[in-house]
């Protein structure tokens, strides 16, 4: 099984158990996906300190996981997805942040998300 075709069963698992990426997955860790309709799903999270998130571009188009303050503490620095399957982790270790992100090309589309660390 192909890269691409574990991606895709994931996310059609998520997608049937209803967890819409806000449950952790097999790893600890938390998924967002970067969706065909210009969003982050989901597209605001809870988690604990320590909790790895990944987005997963689950299309081909060119999007950013940018913060909004990049002098907030615990941030990351900004990455990007062009291909279907890309995965770009960061692991929040700071307690009681607010993080607000956005992707560049289609931010004024509502490509918006938000992390609260508990």
């Amino acid at each position: 099984m192909t890269l691409r075709h574990r991606t895709w069963l994931v996310g059609l698992l998520v997608a049937a158990c209803g967890g819409g990426g806000t449950d952790p997955v097999d790893d600890g860790s938390t998924q967002i996906s970067l969706t065909t309709g210009l969003r982050f799903s989901p597209s605001d999270i809870t988690i604990d300190p320590g909790t790895t998130v990944r987005w997963v571009a689950s299309t081909s188009t060119f999007h950013t996981v940018t913060p909004a303050d990049v002098q907030q503490g615990g941030v990351w620095a900004r990455a990007t997805s062009q291909q279907s399957g890309t995965v770009l982790t960061h692991t929040f270790n700071v307690s009681g942040q607010v993080y607000s992100y956005f992707c560049e090309p289609h931010q004024a589309t509502g490509m918006t998300g938000i992390i609260r660390v508990r």
